[in-house]
């Protein structure tokens, strides 16, 4: 059984995927023209974004179409222990999360395409019909 999602044309359509990677400080999203042509080519024309302005080290990508897109090579620029002293290299962790399906995290912030119910009033939900 393959699943599938509502498109927003009201269709079922194949799942979209999108991935989160947070860095240690100091690394960040590496621009187009320090990318060697090779890596390029395996990234794609796939868009990557920091999550948040203030936060360079956390870069996200998605939603994409999950069969187009079953792997993600992330760019990513390391900073310079030559020019800052408190970089020391292979002594950092580095969190990867992946999300398949709807309700991915928008760079914005903005709530995803789901349909999102807000309660308008404080209660405990007893019975859903």
């Amino acid at each position: 059984m393959q699943l599938k999602q509502v498109l927003a044309i009201s269709k079922r359509g194949a799942l979209n995927v999108g991935a989160v990677l947070i860095l240690p400080e100091g690394f960040e999203l590496a621009p187009p023209h320090l990318i060697p042509p090779q890596k390029k080519e395996k990234i794609g024309n796939l868009s990557f974004q920091n999550y948040h302005p203030n936060q360079k080290n956390i870069i996200v990508i998605g939603p994409v179409p999950s069969k187009k897109y079953s792997e993600v090579t992330f760019p990513i620029l390391s900073p310079n222990p030559t020019t800052n002293e408190d970089i020391h290299f292979l002594k950092y962790p580095i969190y990867v999360g992946g999300k398949k399906g709807r309700g991915q995290i928008y760079p914005d912030r903005s709530k995803s395409n789901n349909t999102v119910y807000n309660a308008i009033a404080l209660g405990i939900v007893s019975k859903i019909i």
